[in-house]
């Protein structure tokens, strides 16, 4: 099994950061991470630094800075963990986003956290999830690669749900990442069915 080299692009807590770093730890997954890339200060930060993973700061809106660092980092791959932030594209890795929701369900530009999980409760949805799918210059519609349902409880507000929709996120990502590694799925070919 190849070892994927990611760099990993958030805006917030870093806790699928976090996630990702303690399976490689554990040995559960074949992933190195090379950098982490923010555009904001985060918590994500301190997570990376305890790790002595570098830092990198970006203007998001700036699309040859990032072109320039991804081809300076040279990662197989960028997994965008809680990164709210248009990713520029076409980059010249690909990417994979994870969204806390079963798309093209509840996606879309302003769909992220909180109000991901409103919305869904609003609707009176029996069933949520995530998603992992390959990024794409329109919001949460590159090709779908994995998703896990998780089912929404009577009584259930948005951080009740979100949580559940988190711990499924811990569990689909690495399990993504592995299934790339294996070559078992395939980001090529995924995007050629939408050509």
């Amino acid at each position: 099994m190849n070892r994927l080299s990611v760099v990993v692009f958030a805006s917030g807590r870093g806790r699928t950061l976090q996630n990702l770093l303690q399976r490689i730890e554990g040995e559960s997954l074949p992933l190195e991470v090379k950098a982490l890339v923010v555009h904001r200060p985060c918590n994500a930060e301190l997570i990376a630094e305890s790790h002595d993973l570098p830092v990198h700061h970006i203007d998001a809106e700036d699309c040859e800075s990032c072109h320039h660092l991804l081809n300076e980092l040279a990662p197989d791959l960028v997994v965008l963990a809680g990164w709210i932030r248009p990713f520029p594209t076409p980059a010249p890795v690909p990417a994979v986003n994870i969204h806390p929701s079963l798309l093209p369900e509840y996606g879309g530009h302003g769909m992220y956290g909180k109000s991901v999980h409103e919305a869904v409760i609003a609707a009176a949805e029996k069933v949520s999830g995530c998603t992992i799918h390959v990024v794409t210059e329109n919001y949460d519609e590159g090709p779908i690669l994995a998703q896990i349902k998780v089912p929404v409880d009577r009584g259930d507000t948005a951080e009740i749900l979100a949580g559940r929709v988190f711990e499924a996120e811990c569990q689909l990502l690495p399990d993504t990442l592995v299934a790339l590694a294996k070559g078992e799925i395939s980001i090529t070919d995924a995007l050629r069915k939408i050509r």
